[in-house]
């Protein structure tokens, strides 16, 4: 595509207002990937004003087109209340269909929201078993978080060997902060 590939800088123009015209183009022809990098554009100001409405639709445009991360870039701007009124439920619809499609980033921020009670009455054992399906799918996040429910027995009973596993997870894999607390709870 080459709006984005203007847009990231990979070649000698770097006109964002070029590669809104691309990414637009390539959106009109129902890119999920075009109207997802188009929604951003215009959530952040790039080549463009912000314009969380113009965000949203297309935003929803990617995710009707199966985008996941598309999904959770609309379902943050709905958590946030960007652009207009917060609305908890939208945003829980949109990241269950985000994380149900294996986007990492959208099971964390489902598991924020019920493990703070964000708009909803605090749910640890529902926050855990996000928590878990991250970290099942790699994130180092959620091998930490996951660790820090069995350490301290949010929403499951607790077991320091389970946080040990978990911690020592997401320290393989690269999370400082992990490797750190599972050197302090070895001690």
């Amino acid at each position: 595509m080459r709006g984005e590939y203007v847009n990231y800088g990979k070649s000698i123009d770097k006109n964002l207002k070029k590669s809104l015209k691309y990414i637009q183009s390539s959106c009109d022809l129902n890119d999920s990937i075009g109207c997802r990098i188009l929604g951003h554009f215009y959530e952040f100001g790039k080549g463009t004003r912000v314009d969380y409405q113009s965000a949203k639709r297309f935003y929803q445009k990617s995710c009707e087109l199966g985008n996941f991360v598309g999904c959770k870039n609309l379902a943050w701007l709905y958590q946030t209340g960007k652009g207009e009124k917060k609305d908890i439920q939208k945003a829980i619809t949109l990241y269950e269909k985000s994380c149900n499609g294996r986007f990492v980033d959208a099971c964390l921020n489902l598991g924020f929201i019920y493990e703070a009670g964000d708009g909803v009455a605090k749910d640890y054992k529902k926050a855990k078993k996000l928590y878990q399906k991250a970290c099942e799918l790699n994130s180092k996040e959620g091998c930490k978080y996951l660790a820090f429910f069995y350490e301290y027995g949010k929403g499951v009973e607790k077991d320091i060997k389970k946080a040990i596993y978990f911690y020592q997870k997401s320290c393989e894999q690269g999370l400082k902060s992990a490797c750190t607390k599972l050197q302090e709870i070895k001690k």
